[in-house]
């Protein structure tokens, strides 16, 4: 077996990334997305790094940029926005099949497909201080039936969830803070039918190691609701509630549903599944196909 090395690879005008090798030097490889083909590095992809559901699909999921922020630094971020300004994006691309994260224990960083695991250039793994932004598309899934929506995020720390409308991104669920596991929730639905396609961004940040968590959920508004009811509809008791074990026991492996969720859940909340996203234009989800070394 060949020594524990490290190679370096960057994005042009940004700092450098440490990826610690775990393997031999990768290699690019070719897979067939319908009549094309993609070569795939397996060093440049992480595929659903806090685990995730089974795919429904090479065209369903979720895709995603990282950036993160020096640990060791005098101030930290606070929200997303800071970042933009206090962060180093990082040259791969991160594929989900959902996003469902129970909150948990985040301490194996962010691991490539070619088995490495990503560090900083001080040779710290990414177990905070990072940024996730996320793309997609809402659809319907099989068995979702028409109607109107209200979307959730349950996040450790910050998420910030925009829709496209009318061509541009306007935030429909804003939880955007450093907190414990906190859940925000639209106070405007959405209507959703069988041809329906909502472009979204998703931002997520992790502050301080090592508790994470991230969950979108929707529920259906019951139909005919007057704009004064709908509007009641909206105030879920289980909205604008945090505490690391008000959702999750976290002590637990896997962690377990409070009597919050499951209250959630028997009121109508569900988290969005595979088959509810769909990945945009030609963009393929890589983490279907085997890719080894």
């Amino acid at each position: 077996m060949s020594a524990r090395i490290r190679v370096f690879f960057s994005l042009l005008l940004t700092p450098l990334l440490l990826i610690q090798m775990g393997c031999e030097t990768p290699f690019n490889l070719q897979i067939t997305a319908g009549q094309s083909q993609v070569t795939v590095n397996p060093d440049q992809q992480v595929c659903n790094p806090f685990g995730g559901g089974s795919s429904a699909g090479r065209n369903h999921g979720l895709k995603a940029k990282l950036s993160y922020a020096p640990s060791n630094a005098t101030v930290h971020p606070q929200v997303l926005g800071d970042f933009l300004t206090m962060g180093t994006p990082v040259n791969v691309d991160l594929f989900f099949n959902d996003v469902f994260v129970p909150t948990r224990p985040f301490d194996s960083g962010f691991l490539t497909q070619a088995g490495n695991v990503l560090t900083t250039p001080n040779g710290d793994t990414l177990y905070e201080w990072f940024r996730i932004d996320f793309e997609s598309n809402v659809v319907l899934g099989s068995s979702d039936p028409v109607g109107k929506y209200q979307f959730a995020l349950m996040s450790d720390d910050g998420s910030l969830l925009k829709i496209k409308e009318f061509g541009q991104y306007n935030i429909l669920v804003n939880n955007d803070r450093t907190t414990s596991s906190s859940l925000k929730c639209a106070s405007r639905s959405v209507e959703m039918n069988a041809s329906t396609m909502v472009p979204i961004q998703l931002g997520y940040f992790q502050g301080p190691r090592y508790h994470i968590a991230l969950a979108v959920l929707w529920r259906q508004v019951p139909a005919n609701l007057s704009p004064a009811d709908e509007a009641l509809f909206m105030v879920d008791q289980a909205c604008d509630t945090y505490g690391n074990g008000q959702f999750f026991d976290s002590t637990q492996n896997p962690p377990a549903p409070s009597s919050v969720w499951n209250g959630m859940m028997s009121r109508g909340w569900k988290v969005l599944k595979s088959e509810n996203y769909l990945l945009p234009g030609t963009t393929v989800n890589p983490c279907d196909a085997p890719i080894g070394i």
